[in-house]
């Protein structure tokens, strides 16, 4: 009897998932990220060059502000 060859699991990269933003939606998900991935959102924001996430930021401030 032959020997079965064990197949190697492939560890899953966490991605990080683009987001469609949408006029309405941008705000809803500004505050979502910021309660559920603090870090990840804060690991974007010391990187100004992200243009979607400086976008969101200004909304941020803006949700903030009230």
């Amino acid at each position: 009897m032959k020997k079965k060859k064990r197949k190697k699991k492939k560890k899953k990269r966490q991605k990080i998932r683009k987001i469609k933003t949408n006029k309405y939606m941008k705000i809803v998900i500004g505050t979502a990220f910021l309660s559920s991935l603090k870090e990840v959102v804060l690991c974007f924001l010391n990187n100004p060059n992200h243009a979607l996430i400086a976008r969101m930021r200004v909304q941020l401030k803006k949700t903030s502000g009230q």
